[in-house]
């Protein structure tokens, strides 16, 4: 039985991996509940305050979407350049997956911005700015992910 959920947290961890690369699936969250998964319903425990490891989970991912937005905002970005960034996203996401997840959010940056009558340079630097945002807010996403993964297979092995 134990085996049975040991693959269940697997497959939690597998999804939260992916998900810190899909905004649509929260995976630090999903990576989260598998540790939870792994924690309650295993022999296996873990010494690491689940509390403490909790509260990061929910930081950073409240910190991922913040991010973006305080990006494109910080570089120079108004409110149609931030409805530019999450149209982009929504648009690059479901029509031209995976590069779109990437891409929309900057080019609809590009578009928002350029729609405030930005200039050409400004435009590109608050789009550049959505990205900068997006990617640090990947990485903190998935540093917490692996390091739960780590977790978890150090517990095993």
């Amino acid at each position: 039985m134990e085996t049975i959920i040991i693959c269940i947290v697997f497959l939690f961890l597998f999804f939260g991996l992916i998900g810190c690369v899909i905004p649509v699936i929260p995976g630090p969250i999903f990576s989260l509940m598998g540790l939870f998964i792994f924690h309650f319903f295993t022999s296996h425990s873990i010494s690491l305050n689940l509390l403490m490891l909790t509260i990061l989970v929910f930081l950073f991912t409240i910190l991922d979407y913040w991010l973006q937005l305080y990006s494109v905002q910080k570089f120079g970005g108004g409110k149609k350049a931030i409805y530019g960034t999450f149209i982009g996203l929504l648009v690059g996401m479901f029509f031209f997956p995976p590069f779109g997840i990437i891409l929309g959010p900057l080019i609809g940056a590009l578009i928002g911005s350029l729609i405030e009558k930005k200039n050409t340079y400004d435009s590109v630097k608050i789009a550049l700015g959505s990205l900068l945002g997006f990617i640090f807010g990947t990485v903190l996403k998935i540093s917490i992910s692996v390091y739960i993964i780590y977790l978890v297979i150090s517990i095993l092995i």
